[in-house]
């Protein structure tokens, strides 16, 4: 299972998202924990202009999914295709969020689900699964002139997060209510958030994920994931936690702050390599 949050930024000037999960694999049956998978499971997936973070079970068909987004150095159609079929799907989101009457999108010959692809993912996962939960994912994406935020719900459809204590953000997952619990209970008086730049929203997603520990289905902070989205494009520093902490360098996650302390943050972006994802089922 797992545990996702993703922080917009609020500092002047400042337009950027921080996404940080757990990389913990669990085997469950029913509502039971069996064990822990000791392998690491990357669940933050990158383009060059979005970042997608997912909960629900790893198959044969998110695998799919993702393989149908993720760019590829081989097949340069996949890079246009992932982000033009994230940014239709904010389109028809922008389009279409007031709209509350089916028969309003049957005279219109449209449809109401934002993200058909992953109304059909869940449709067939249910289908196929003996024991399936749904998928859920959260959406990072610079587009058109900004940064956005959106939870995509087992429908497909979008929705973007209210401003509450004075930033945007999003919980996913299993260590959802964890997190959410200590957000509005210590957040605030332990952390400055009226002006939340990246290296402080860095430090926010890292304490909620260490408070999500205590989920029994979420890993230890040390093995988390973080990836960057600033209109310059995406950084991803999970696989560079994860080789520090082989490396025995407990320091990885503030020389990654230390980073973002000063803008501009373009040079970081661009220097970064992507990551190629290998999906576990």
């Amino acid at each position: 299972m797992t545990s996702i949050i993703a922080i917009r930024t609020n500092a002047d000037g400042i337009d950027g998202i921080i996404m940080g999960s757990d990389t913990q694999s669990s085997y469950i049956q029913g509502e039971t924990l069996l064990e822990k998978d000791p392998e690491f499971l990357f669940k933050i997936i990158k383009g060059d202009r979005w970042v997608m973070g997912y909960s629900g079970i790893v198959n044969k068909n998110l695998s799919h999914f993702f393989g149908h987004l993720i760019p590829q150095e081989d097949k340069k159609d996949k890079k246009e295709r992932g982000r033009a079929m994230i940014e239709q799907a904010i389109n028809h989101y922008n389009t279409n969020r007031k709209k509350i009457s089916l028969l309003t999108f049957i005279r219109e010959n449209d449809t109401p689900i934002d993200f058909p692809l992953i109304a059909q993912l869940n449709g067939l996962s249910k289908r196929t699964e003996k024991e399936s939960d749904s998928h859920e994912f959260l959406l990072a994406a610079y587009y058109p002139d900004e940064c956005g935020l959106w939870y995509i719900d087992s429908y497909g459809m979008l929705r973007e997060p209210d401003e509450a204590h004075g930033f945007k953000y999003i919980c996913l997952g299993s260590g959802s209510e964890k997190m959410e619990k200590y957000i509005s209970e210590k957040l605030e008086s332990e952390l400055d958030t009226s002006s939340i730049d990246i290296s402080v929203a860095l430090d926010i997603v890292k304490k909620i994920l260490e408070k999500a520990q205590e989920d029994p289905l979420t890993g230890p902070v040390l093995l988390c994931d973080y990836a960057v989205l600033t209109k310059h494009g995406v950084a991803s520093y999970g696989e560079e936690m994860i080789n520090s902490l082989i490396r025995d360098n407990n320091n990885q996650f503030e020389l990654i702050k230390e980073k973002y302390s000063k803008p501009p943050y373009v040079s970081i972006v661009l220097a970064e390599q992507p990551v190629k994802e290998e999906q576990k089922s």
